[in-house]
């Protein structure tokens, strides 16, 4: 399963760990991913913060989207980033 955690909660505490045990990739910005962490991370640590989600969530596929900054992926423990085009 997908999910955008868009709003995402305060806390990793705050999902339900029936829904995440069920997820496959997750999706989120670099904003929610903090709020999920309970940490800010700033548009140039998306990696930071697709790797710290994938390793507390035990997720196999972590997107962190950066707006202009572009996003960064952590796939089964290999982290990628994708600057964006313009």
């Amino acid at each position: 399963m997908v999910l955008n955690a868009s709003p995402a909660p305060d806390r990793l505490d705050n999902l339900p760990k029936e829904l995440i045990e069920t997820v496959s990739v997750l999706i989120a910005n670099t904003v929610e991913a903090g709020r999920l962490l309970g940490r800010v991370f700033s548009s140039n640590e998306s990696q930071m913060a697709a790797s710290e989600l994938a390793k507390r969530l035990n997720i196999e596929t972590v997107v962190v989207t950066a707006g202009a900054s572009g996003s960064a992926v952590d796939c089964k423990g290999e982290i990628l980033y994708q600057p964006t085009y313009f």
